[in-house]
């Protein structure tokens, strides 16, 4: 079965304490699954920090469709990146 997945952006700005981004590999179908969701990340800036919130739609930008993947290491979650087209470019 071939998936459409597209690579993703993250980005949530937790004021003083910091800022959480970074990039991952999804299908549309598992980020419209993840919307309104409860997420946690423990203390990921720093003891004490616990970082959660509701994942909103807005946190996210797809920003490359994945043209072709490997899938390795005997069924782990883990996706090799091969080729991405860009969907957008997009400045901060």
């Amino acid at each position: 079965m071939n998936k459409d997945y597209k690579l993703y952006s993250f980005e949530w700005d937790c004021g003083r304490m910091g800022f959480v981004e970074g990039l991952f590999v999804a299908t549309e179908e598992e980020i419209k699954d993840a919307i309104d969701k409860e997420v946690y990340f423990g203390e990921i800036l720093g003891k004490h920090s616990e970082v959660y919130g509701t994942l909103e739609q807005g946190d996210l930008k797809a920003i490359g469709r994945i043209i072709r993947s490997s899938h390795r290491n005997h069924g782990t979650p883990w996706r090799y990146l091969v080729w991405i087209q860009p969907i957008r470019i997009f400045r901060r």
